[in-house]
């Protein structure tokens, strides 16, 4: 009870009772004093999340190195609730008020979220900060040291650093723009999520056996990174048997 919930003695030995366990409100706050206080604070912001998780997006930036030795910088906006893209922007050198233009790309005609996650770096001040005032989204600047309250985001980009960049060479600009395009699409509408429950972003339609014969095939994705499986109506539902060549010479000259 005590790790799901802010509560003091008297309510907790309140539930007690009600559970018909025989302790007094002495035992339980003397047990109380005794435990951490640390998971209060984490369990606060995890509650934050969970309640407002339909009306949070969050940013955040990240670097990609290419083969010619520039840095690419990209630019995200992502929706906390399905995992939605908003927003994935390449630029050569970010500014407060380019990031500032993402976001209002991200989110036009007034359809902003309430809550908006943003670590305290300095580019998501100045611009950033009037732009998402006159879009009348709140900022919820994460603490010092703390980027799991930045969860959503940085899984985000681990995903596309393990599926993406470590198997490719950026070349330039046009190029990482071209790649993340790609596995975007295939993230939000080919590739299942845990948390959704086995769905994507966009969701997937459930695929069930249209009829014998029908196989299961791999689609590629990503440039051939990654695959959607899905039913392909065949004339064999297993390998076809193997036919001698001078049977089927035989076979094609009597016309059978």
């Amino acid at each position: 009870m005590t790790s799901e919930n802010s509560w003091g003695a008297p309510r907790l030995h309140g539930e007690f009772l009600r559970l018909v366990f025989d302790v007094s409100e002495r035992s339980v706050s003397r047990y109380l004093r005794s435990l951490p206080r640390t998971p209060r604070a984490g369990q606060t912001w995890t509650t934050f999340l969970r309640n407002h998780r339909d009306g949070i997006a969050a940013m955040d930036l990240f670097s990609v190195p290419t083969a010619t030795f520039r840095v690419l910088h990209v630019v995200l906006v992502i929706r906390q609730g399905r995992r939605a893209v908003a927003r994935c922007a390449v630029a050569t050198n970010p500014t407060a008020d380019r990031v500032a233009q993402q976001l209002r790309e991200a989110f036009p005609f007034d359809l902003g979220p309430r809550f908006m996650i943003l670590d305290r770096g300095a580019i998501f001040w100045g611009g950033v900060t009037a732009t998402r005032r006159s879009m009348q989204i709140e900022p919820t600047r994460t603490s010092y040291r703390s980027p799991w309250q930045n969860g959503v985001a940085g899984r985000f980009v681990g995903t596309v650093r393990r599926e993406l960049l470590d198997h490719v060479i950026v070349l330039n600009e046009r190029h990482l723009r071209r790649l993340l395009e790609s596995s975007i699409d295939y993230y939000q509408s080919d590739r299942t999520h845990l948390v959704l429950d086995k769905d994507t972003p966009l969701g997937r339609p459930v695929e069930p056996c249209p009829s014998a014969p029908a196989i299961v095939v791999g689609l590629p994705r990503g440039g051939g990174l990654h695959r959607r499986y899905t039913w392909h109506q065949a004339a064999w539902s297993v390998s076809p048997p193997a036919v001698h060549p001078g049977q089927a010479a035989t076979a094609m000259a009597s016309g059978s």
